[in-house]
């Protein structure tokens, strides 16, 4: 299973059809050990690469395309609300009543305002039966050189996922090193050699879309849509494994 976030309102939170840039962000900040307050480095991962993905067309037994399947999960989050000393608690909309929590103390020993765990329940989607081929490119000059991506995603060095943590991939996630002039090309040359495909090259699209996926570090959540362009591959008679 994988889920590639989209933009979402608190308690429902759909997947994307595609590993979105930010999950990309993560997947090789992950393989390189960045922490996730290390703002700096995560913006340098950021702005060193290029990348494209493919919905890979897969045959079943009966000779017709795989059918991406999508999953609702239903959890339950909790998290610490704060709290004004005259009010046992702030009541949230849709939410369970919230369990009080101890006083909590600053650095400096004086204390903030009461807290309240506060419960909701919201709803998670996931894409299963599904294989994506993703191609980064380094882009020439970046603080982060071509080596060091290809090291990381050999031997990364935190525990990698797909979207959510409990998103695991059952394989290595490297799979070769490419050489072409384009995404397109680089796809037509590896095993299926079809599927739906989603690029900055707007060269051959079919249509274009935005997305908002791109992170600004530093900040709460919050992303800047850019464009991403949609080929559609056909499958060839001889393609390399």
């Amino acid at each position: 299973m994988m889920s590639w976030g989209v933009h979402a309102h608190e308690r429902v939170r759909p997947t994307e059809a595609f590993p979105t840039f930010s999950a990309v962000c993560g997947i090789l900040g992950a393989a390189l050990g960045v922490a996730r307050n290390d703002h700096c480095t995560r913006q340098a991962v950021r702005d060193s690469f290029s990348y494209a993905a493919r919905l890979d067309d897969r045959i079943g037994e009966d000779g017709r395309v795989i059918q991406t399947q999508r999953i609702w999960d239903y959890q339950t989050v909790s998290r610490l609300v704060a709290c004004e000393k005259r009010r046992p608690y702030i009541p949230v909309i849709g939410a369970f009543p919230p369990q009080r929590a101890p006083r909590r103390l600053s650095k400096d020993g004086t204390k903030f305002a009461d807290a309240a765990y506060t419960t909701m329940p919201t709803r998670r989607e996931y894409v299963s039966d599904v294989v994506y081929t993703v191609l980064v490119e380094p882009l020439p000059g970046a603080e982060i050189p071509y080596d060091v991506f290809l090291q990381a995603v050999r031997k990364p060095l935190f525990r990698v996922s797909f979207g959510r943590a409990n998103c695991l991939p059952t394989r290595p996630i490297f799979e070769a090193e490419v050489e072409a002039s384009s995404f397109t090309g680089a796809f037509a040359g590896i095993s299926p050699g079809a599927g739906t495909i989603w690029s900055p090259e707007a060269s051959g699209a079919f249509r274009r879309t935005m997305v908002r996926d791109y992170p600004l570090f530093g900040t709460p959540a919050l992303y800047v849509e850019r464009k991403v362009y949609v080929h559609f591959q056909e499958r060839r008679e001889e393609v390399a494994s």
